[in-house]
């Protein structure tokens, strides 16, 4: 990811709806991950599917919730990481057109 895209994101974290983006991001991720777990259980119950067809959705199932717990963990941590964050030097490097190396 090219420095300035990330410049940009942290700006939309702290002053954009970066933030509450994430927060929905996490609940439709969660929300996909129950509606997917519960029609592989309704499919394998109504229709007796075999362990591995029930493998492939697990997957996707895991896959879920692990990008669920992950943006939920970044969330988290937001507060104490934009504390550190020099944000004079982030503003004057998008208004310059790019990041300058120290």
């Amino acid at each position: 990811m090219p420095p300035r895209e990330i410049l940009n994101r942290w700006i939309l974290l702290r002053r954009g709806d970066g933030l509450n983006r994430a927060l929905r991001a996490t609940r439709y991720l969660s929300l996909s991950a129950i509606a997917l777990c519960v029609l592989v259980g309704a499919v394998g119950m109504i229709f007796g599917i075999r362990y591995l067809a029930a493998g492939v959705p697990s997957i996707a199932i895991g896959w879920l919730i692990a990008e669920r717990n992950a943006v939920d963990s970044r969330i988290k941590m937001w507060p104490t990481f934009s504390q550190y964050i020099d944000w004079q030097r982030v503003e004057k490097d998008l208004a310059d057109g790019g990041p300058h190396s120290t």
